[in-house]
């Protein structure tokens, strides 16, 4: 998502009189200061490496009614440029407090267009806001977005007459454009946090997976983020897998509230931690795994309801406490151990803002579209289930599984999958992450490739990603 502001060149006063002389100037969403900078007031989330289309990898979104952004600017004109999509709302515009003009962000598909254009303006200092109006026409939600401004700094002038206005900048649509096929490919374990598995690979890292499920210490302190810690120096977006409860707790009693004073703690340090420098976005995935049956936090069928009512309370708090942080819904990739299909858990689509499915080389290997119960459980079925609820779709971990062979075609099928789905809306892959986690011994892990197991695999993922 994406937003920009361009220039119209002034006209010529006769045929044969040479044009005012003009410049355009880039400002990125994150300038906040100087003449030619944004601020933003309510809730804005950046997104870094959301999109290799946005300008600087990163832009801002809301979906907050009120949440405005002003660029000060000092020029003649404006044109604000946005991923107009099928997630897109309705936003005001206005300049220097003149009446507002409707813009709608809707498209069945996702392009990066040009949304408004100001009048021509007297050459000095303006304001242009854009304000959430939580409306939406024909979206799914009122989301809007942006990404950077390109300001005209030329003399004023009327519009001319004698040639046509100069083209808008060339964008980049991640569906057709120079952009296509990309999106957050992420990894865990290691090498990741500083760096070392990037170089290796040819390809920065714009996402980290990473969990503190193990028990409560580990969720409240989130000992990953704090300064000298695996990434404590992370700059990028995060997967971040907590159970939400440990041993001796039920999913009974987190449904009636008996947890929520603990839920509330986890999220405001973790919140301080991923603040304490500037990152990209945190998708925290409650409950990870669910549908599984080797975790404290797994749902049997009687717990189904108390689930539901619990990831609710849940998604409430996060919602007051760090409401730049998105929830991630995340199945594992067939249901094992549990008798129940598992859609029955999903709270609701207000609830919850990308669904995620972790699939490694076993679920390949298993083959079938559904389980037992109908339920998804090929990677493009659940890919149909989050575009058939709105929402992102994502690989939070995949893998290479040696005790199943030594399987480079699992890592090209993977690939050829995020390639040909690629993209930030409904039913597209926002992210990935590959567990490059070394366990002994060394069943996922790709690097280093001295410690690999599945050489063969090691080299396919080098190469294509």
């Amino acid at each position: 998502m994406v937003l920009a502001i361009a220039l119209v060149m002034g006209m010529a006063s006769s045929p044969v009189q040479a044009a005012p002389q003009t410049s355009n100037i880039d400002v990125d969403d994150a300038v906040t200061s100087g003449t030619n900078s944004f601020t933003y007031s309510g809730l804005w989330v950046n997104c870094g490496a959301c999109n290799s289309g946005a300008f600087s990898n990163s832009f801002r979104y809301s979906y907050s009614p009120g949440a405005n952004a002003t660029l000060s600017f000092s020029g003649t004109q404006a044109t604000l440029y946005g991923y107009r999509e099928r997630t897109g709302g309705i936003a005001n515009v206005s300049v220097d407090n003149g009446p507002p003009v409707q813009v709608d962000y809707y498209s069945a598909d996702q392009k990066l267009v040009e949304v408004y254009k100001s009048p021509v303006l007297k050459s000095g200092l303006h304001r242009l806001t854009l304000t959430v109006t939580g409306k939406r026409g024909a979206g799914v939600s009122p989301t809007i977005n942006i990404d950077r401004a390109v300001i005209e700094s030329g003399a004023g002038s009327l519009p001319p007459t004698t040639a046509p206005p100069a083209a808008a900048p060339p964008v980049d649509n991640p569906a057709t454009g120079p952009g296509a096929g990309r999106w957050m490919s992420g990894a865990s374990g290691e090498g990741v946090g500083n760096g070392e598995f990037g170089v290796w690979r040819g390809t920065t890292v714009p996402l980290a997976v990473t969990w503190s499920d193990i028990s409560f210490d580990a969720a409240v302190n989130s000992y990953q983020f704090e300064p000298g810690a695996e990434y404590g120096s992370w700059t990028g977006s995060a997967d971040w897998a907590f159970g939400g409860i440990w041993a001796g707790d039920t999913w009974s009693a987190a449904a009636s509230g008996a947890y929520d004073s603990r839920w509330s703690q986890i999220l405001s340090n973790l919140k301080n931690k991923w603040q304490a420098k500037q990152r990209g976005t945190l998708y925290i995935r409650f409950a990870h795994e669910m549908n599984g049956n080797w975790s404290n936090h797994s749902v049997s069928a009687s717990d189904a309801k108390y689930f539901v009512t619990a990831w609710k309370r849940f998604y409430a708090i996060k919602q007051r406490v760090f409401p730049g942080a998105r929830v991630t819904f995340s199945t594992n990739g067939n249901t094992v151990g549990q008798q129940y299909d598992w859609r029955t858990l999903w709270p609701g689509d207000a609830f919850v803002d990308v669904y995620s499915t972790d699939w490694y080389a076993a679920h390949w290997k298993l083959g079938g579209s559904t389980d037992r119960f109908g339920a998804p459980q090929g990677l493009e079925q659940h890919r149909l289930f989050a575009k058939e609820h709105g929402k992102p779709f994502a690989v939070s971990e995949w893998g290479n599984q040696v005790e199943n062979g030594d399987q480079p075609k699992y890592v090209e099928y993977m690939h050829d999958f995020f390639t040909r789905n690629a993209g930030t809306g409904a039913g597209q892959l926002l992210y990935e992450g590959y567990f490059n986690v070394i366990w002994t011994p060394n069943t996922f892990g790709l690097f280093p490739e001295s410690k690999s197991l599945a050489r063969n695999a090691s080299a396919k993922y080098r190469d294509l990603f």
